[in-house]
């Protein structure tokens, strides 16, 4: 669990308890009043919004599902800021690649190469992306050109 996620875990003292091994689950006994009042907390969207990362660190850290995608055929002036824009709105993003030609003798030294990795944060918004209902790769349009987003095979 990332340490900004622990520390708003770690507010809730029920959480606190149980995370430094105080309490089991097993062992809250509630009353009626208490179950309504946390009930009542944790509908609270914030409290919703924390249980959400949560279970998405949780799901994250036990499973070795791919959290990167590729981007091909992208124009030659994109930048990491417009990646980062474009990508960021299915889903957190950890960090992007842009590969450039680094060959001194070639014609293309210093551009890109026309293809980015983007990682996001979760495995499951990485899977969003990459594959439409039909399952097959999903493609967006950028300045006239059609991009290809793939799942990669490992992470970068």
């Amino acid at each position: 669990m990332t340490s900004s996620l622990l520390q708003l875990a770690l507010q809730d003292p029920l959480m606190n308890d149980i995370i430094n091994h105080k309490i089991k689950w097993c062992d809250i006994p509630f009353t009626s009043e208490e179950e309504k009042a946390y009930q009542d907390w944790i509908q609270q969207p914030e409290q919703v919004q924390l249980q959400l990362n949560i279970q998405r660190e949780l799901k994250k850290l036990s499973s070795n599902t791919v959290q990167t995608i590729i981007a091909r055929n992208l124009p030659r002036n994109i930048t990491v800021y417009e990646l980062q824009s474009l990508f960021e709105t299915f889903g957190p993003i950890e960090h992007i690649i842009i590969p450039y030609h680094l060959n001194p003798l070639s014609p293309y030294y210093g551009t890109m190469k026309g293809y980015a990795f983007i990682k996001f944060i979760y495995p499951e918004d990485a899977l969003d992306i990459t594959f439409s209902q039909n399952s097959e790769p999903s493609h967006l349009i950028l300045s006239h050109k059609i991009v290809t987003l793939e799942l990669a095979k490992y992470d970068k």
